[in-house]
């Protein structure tokens, strides 16, 4: 659900006036994650993170592990950073890079709809793993010289 009402703000009606906001970011950093203009945190990040959990009807306890969890993840897409052993954020930053790919957070999406072409063809894709280590992934997978 998230992939469809992010990818429906990228429309040019609803990103001038509410997702905009949100884009002004081209380098994200962790709070960003809910600097967002109110339609969108209802539409786009609360709804998505809400019918799951209402529709099989689980336990309030249940619903703030998961709302807590959506919270540490997106957290994390947003950082700028790609921690070892958490997921990676190179996804998402390229999508505030490049504001027509990338909508989605696990991929699936993006895959199916073709929307993730243009990133599978950079760097930040090759580095779009899991971590196991230290060393930074920009060393093992540097970005090719500039030419000036």
């Amino acid at each position: 659900m998230f992939y469809y009402s992010h990818r429906l703000l990228h429309h040019p009606v609803f990103y001038k006036k509410i997702h905009k906001k949100h884009h002004e970011w081209t380098a994200p950093i962790g709070v960003i994650s809910l600097y967002a203009h109110p339609v969108e945190h209802v539409v786009s990040n609360m709804l998505p993170a809400m019918v799951g959990p209402v529709v099989m009807g689980s336990h309030l306890s249940s619903i703030m592990v998961w709302f807590s969890l959506t919270l540490i993840i997106t957290t994390i897409s947003h950082c700028g950073y790609h921690l070892p052993f958490l997921p990676s954020p190179e996804f998402h930053d390229y999508h505030h890079l490049k504001f027509n790919q990338c909508y989605g957070v696990l991929g699936v999406l993006d895959h199916l709809h073709g929307t993730d072409t243009v990133f599978k063809q950079t760097k930040a894709y090759e580095r779009h793993i899991l971590l196991l280590g230290f060393t930074p992934l920009s060393e093992s997978i540097p970005d090719p010289p500039k030419m000036e």
